[in-house]
């Protein structure tokens, strides 16, 4: 845990804020503030976390669904959507972000930095997300926040015909080491979690009304 006058402590060349992968921002919920209910996705690569979070958007259900999106310092990319595929933010401003206590949690890959503001919740909705191990440990240790995880599982062949399948010329490489990757990072789930198998092939059985009515279950059973 960092404290929050070390959360941006150090500066890279012009203004960059070294934040340790992770970060865990830790605020204890005060009488009068909000509190958030997340189900978080996550699973390896290939599991169909995406898909599934797709196809809760798309449900007919009595609460509304209020899909998370991720704040990044990365550059966009020609085919990416300010503020639907991600926030697209300054590394200055994801930093004041965290010393004003906005950023739930907090990582850098690859040099650029992503993060989950509490700007990007509802109250009144069920928020949902994809995110991986830590960063749900993270949203666990905050009080403002009720977290429901739900691990989304496929075997190890569903998963990687459904990388190979994504493109028409997959990097094979890069997609062994994401596999491998995997093994080690979903090895051991320590914290309370659902399950959902997604081996099944297609995406008919998101869409039918027994998927619906056992979601909504899930909401009912989970969640003040």
């Amino acid at each position: 845990m960092i404290d929050m006058e070390l959360k941006a402590n150090k500066v890279l060349g012009e203004g960059m804020y070294l934040i340790p992968p992770n970060t865990k921002i830790v605020k204890i919920k005060g009488e009068d503030e909000m509190s958030y209910r997340i189900i978080a996705l996550f699973g390896p690569s290939g599991a169909g976390k995406d898909t599934l979070l797709k196809a809760i958007e798309e449900l007919d259900l009595p609460i509304e669904i209020n899909k998370i999106i991720t704040t990044t310092t990365r550059p966009k990319r020609d085919y990416e959507i300010e503020d639907v595929d991600y926030h697209f933010v300054s590394v200055n401003t994801f930093g004041l972000s965290i010393m004003n206590e906005e950023m739930l949690e907090a990582t850098t890959f690859n040099n650029w930095l992503y993060g989950t503001s509490i700007l990007d919740l509802k109250e009144d909705a069920i928020n949902i997300g994809v995110f991986n191990p830590m960063a749900i440990e993270c949203l666990l240790e905050d009080d403002r926040l009720q977290i429901l995880p739900i691990y989304v599982k496929a075997s190890d062949k569903t998963r990687l015909m459904r990388q190979l399948e994504r493109e028409e010329d997959p990097d094979c490489l890069e997609i062994c080491r994401r596999f491998e990757a995997d093994l080690k990072d979903f090895d051991d789930i320590d914290f309370t979690h659902k399950t959902i198998a997604n081996d099944k092939s297609g995406t008919a059985w998101l869409k039918t009304k027994a998927f619906e009515e056992a979601f909504l279950d899930l909401i009912n059973n989970n969640f003040n």
